[in-house]
């Protein structure tokens, strides 16, 4: 996700505050680097700094794009970059 702000989410930390990381700059680094496909709710939520209820809101809306593996709902990182990259700018 190098273009989704410029830097790659990682997961959280025991503070509960979300991680990011820098895209890997060397190239041997980047080939043993892969970007997710999806993420969960809580660590989507936590990155676009909205709550769960909102993801599912979007999720219904058609903003986001879901897909369900076993019991756990898992958010494309595709459809995380189409909402942030369409949202007006201030």
């Amino acid at each position: 996700m190098a273009d989704f702000c410029g830097f790659l989410f990682v997961g959280r930390r025991a503070s509960n505050h979300v991680q990011f990381e820098e895209p890997p700059h060397d190239h041997l680094e980047a080939q043993l680097y892969m970007e997710p496909v999806a993420i969960s709710v809580n660590s989507a939520a936590k990155a676009l700094g909205i709550g769960r209820s909102s993801i599912y809101a979007l999720i219904k809306g058609g903003q986001l794009e879901a897909i369900k593996i076993g019991r756990r709902t898992l958010l494309t990182t595709a459809s995380i970059k189409r909402l942030v990259q369409a949202a007006p700018m201030h």
